[in-house]
């Protein structure tokens, strides 16, 4: 690039020359013999893109004051692509429960000239676009199920009119859904925790209580029911009687004795 500043006259004591792009001081600058003129002539790079470039006269004389920058300024326009693939960031927490949003996004130093386009890139997803601002591009959408697992990238794609060839992808963001039952854990606290134990223990000693009761009582049982068994045994009329014996002579007595009965 070469710029060029002049005056019409150099002033005594003479005025010096500084050349400016943007904020940063111009290093290789040349000038006439009169020093009535000077020019810029330096190599163009992406860091010079946008900036305005503009000279300044100044006069070393402490009598004659004189400080000047040149009437116009130039913006200088560099064709360039970005200088490194784009970085993907969260914008809001990756892990989130179902129908929360979530807010990823992606960044540039630089552009290029002309800008790249950008495209977002997430499994089970079509292609989508977001929001762009300045060196940055947006991605905002609500979470459900089948976000779980997701991985998104975003993608820096260089446009047909472009004076170079750009086409990265960023590195990949895991998105994480919680379920159902993770979203609502529940929680005992120590005094709900105790009051319950303690309630079990009631239970638990209540329970044997009445196994130990029905146990004694059904011993007891038994050993009645054996004893009024041995009782019933003992005023039973025995089954066997001992034998009598009788003459042959008494079988007539005892004959005429069932007939008058």
């Amino acid at each position: 690039m070469i710029f060029r500043c002049y005056l019409s006259t150099m002033g005594d004591p003479p005025i010096t020359w500084t050349w400016y792009c943007g904020k940063e001081v111009m290093k290789n600058v040349t000038f006439s013999s009169s020093r009535l003129y000077t020019y810029m002539n330096f190599t163009a790079t992406w860091k010079h893109d946008r900036k305005l470039c503009y000279c300044r006269a100044k006069s070393s004389s402490s009598i004659l004051f004189y400080d000047e920058t040149s009437r116009y300024s130039y913006q200088m326009r560099v064709y360039h692509s970005p200088q490194s693939r784009p970085g993907i960031y969260p914008n809001s927490p990756t892990t989130v429960q179902i129908g929360e949003n979530i807010s990823i996004k992606c960044n540039l130093t630089t552009l290029g000239y002309p800008q790249i386009i950008w495209k977002w890139l997430c499994y089970n997803m079509a292609p989508q676009n977001g929001v762009d601002v300045g060196t940055e591009s947006y991605l905002t959408f609500m979470a459900s199920p089948g976000h779980d697992g997701m991985v998104c990238r975003c993608r820096g794609i260089s446009s047909s009119s472009s004076h170079y060839s750009y086409d990265e992808v960023s590195e990949p963001l895991k998105i994480t859904v919680l379920s159902t039952t993770e979203e609502e854990p529940l929680f005992i606290t120590a005094a709900a925790f105790g009051t319950v134990t303690g309630l079990l223990v009631v239970i638990i000693i209540a329970l044997i209580s009445i196994l130990v009761l029905q146990f004694i009582r059904g011993k007891k049982e038994s050993i009645c029911s054996y004893e009024n068994f041995g009782k019933t045994l003992e005023g039973k009329p025995s089954g066997q009687q001992n034998p009598t014996y009788i003459k042959e002579e008494s079988y007539e007595v005892l004959q005429v004795n069932r007939e008058r009965f």
